[in-house]
């Protein structure tokens, strides 16, 4: 949520004519006072892989025990991103993300994490695995103070050799359960994750055997800041404005 001062005020001089007569009054100019919060609300952190790896690292039995990733300068949605290839020793690996995804995040509350996915299978004779169970294997893992961990599953794999896009909601609504208990997610257990984000963690391993992983076009939206919203409806009450007269002069 956005956080407010008291006393933060923006003044649009807009002339008149350029607001509704019961604002207006009969003529003159109107100093509009917009009482507008002064809010904490960040850009959205972007994550698309064009010059190098942003950071990222990988946990599980992938890289031959390296927690780096390969960056590839080709082949994205579009152009560069990440992989990784399975060390095929009976774990799961995923993608963790960089410091600029983590720490105070309460404004992603209820916005949308998107990613793009893809796999490769090298050997045929690979074969897909999933209980589609977020205790076990969770497509993403979000974890907060005390190890306290939120996850979900998308009930649906990345292609072989082609993109597939993927976003989820950050909210209890959206399936989200709490990995330990496998209970659904509440308000509250979301709201303290967020509020102090540790890890987060996109799976990049689907298949039994050899297998490689790649992960492009990261985005994790915070909510707009209400400095956005309001400037956007003062930009569109002052654009209907002339329309109107323009109509009523063709009508003359």
């Amino acid at each position: 949520m956005a956080n407010c001062k008291v006393g933060r005020f923006i003044f649009l001089n807009l002339g008149p004519g350029r607001v509704p007569g019961a604002w207006l009054g009969r003529g003159g100019a109107l100093m509009v006072a917009l009482a507008m919060c002064v809010t904490t609300s960040q850009a959205a952190v972007i994550s698309d892989f064009e010059a190098d790896d942003e950071g990222w690292r990988i946990t599980g039995d992938a890289q031959s025990g390296s927690i780096v990733p390969d960056h590839n300068v080709t082949g994205g949605n579009p152009d560069g991103h990440i992989s990784a290839v399975d060390d095929v020793i009976g774990g799961v690996w995923y993608f963790q993300a960089p410091d600029k995804f983590l720490g105070a995040q309460s404004a992603a509350y209820g916005q949308e994490l998107a990613f793009d996915l893809m796999q490769a299978y090298p050997n045929s004779g690979t074969t897909a695995f999933d209980t589609y169970n977020s205790t076990l294997w969770p497509d993403i893992a979000l974890v907060g103070p005390g190890g306290l961990t939120l996850a979900t599953n998308f009930y649906s794999h990345p292609d072989e050799d082609a993109w597939t896009p993927y976003t989820i909601v950050l909210d209890e609504n959206a399936d989200w359960r709490n990995n330990s208990t496998g209970d659904p997610a509440t308000a509250g257990e979301f709201q303290s994750v967020l509020g102090d984000l540790q890890a987060l963690r996109i799976r990049g391993e689907y298949r039994v055997g050899d297998d490689t992983g790649f992960l492009d076009n990261v985005t994790l939206v915070p909510e707009p800041t209400l400095l956005a919203l309001l400037a956007a409806g003062a930009v569109a009450m002052v654009s209907r404005r002339p329309r109107r007269e323009a109509e009523a002069n063709a009508r003359q």
